[in-house]
């Protein structure tokens, strides 16, 4: 008897704590024709950050500079937490304030950019970029896509 009730006490605990313990998913998301890495980072808003790119080839298991397939999955790095409607510091385990503040403005943006149907504080759903816990500070500059070719800019002349 004691054995079971040790058992069964056990068992509560382990369930207790895994939550805690194990890792968080990742964003899945869906390449749509036209999508190039940087192009699907740059529509999450991940593009400054180098380890992003590292952690998207890592995920995927693909080379630098590899090729997506369209209709085909992939993991962004956004991990997902289960926010538990108090903070996200207690929710993600951190203590800096500034870095909850950017999570909370960039979940804000994800949802103002329909990237996410709804708020996190609604379907306690997380999203944390993968920099913000791993290279906080931004070191790419990669200028914004052009959205007019030189050669419409050009004055046509009559002659």
């Amino acid at each position: 008897m004691q054995r079971i009730l040790f058992f069964l006490t056990f068992t509560a605990i382990l369930a207790a704590t895994l939550p805690a313990i194990a890792e968080p998913d990742y964003h899945i998301t869906e390449a749509m024709p036209g999508d190039g890495i940087y192009s699907m980072l740059r529509r999450y808003g991940l593009d400054q950050y180098s380890c992003n790119f590292d952690q998207f080839y890592r995920l995927n298991n693909l080379r630098k500079n590899g090729h997506l397939i369209v209709g085909r999955k992939y993991q962004l790095p956004i991990l997902i937490y289960t926010f538990n409607g108090k903070t996200i510091r207690s929710s993600i385990g951190i203590n800096d304030w500034n870095t909850a503040l950017r999570i909370q403005k960039y979940n804000e943006l994800m949802l103002e950019r329909n990237m996410r149907p709804e708020s996190f504080k609604k379907d306690r759903v997380l999203w944390v970029p993968f920099h913000e816990l791993n290279c906080p500070n931004p070191d790419l500059e990669i200028p914004s896509p052009v959205e007019n070719s030189p050669e419409e800019e050009r004055p046509t002349s009559s002659t």
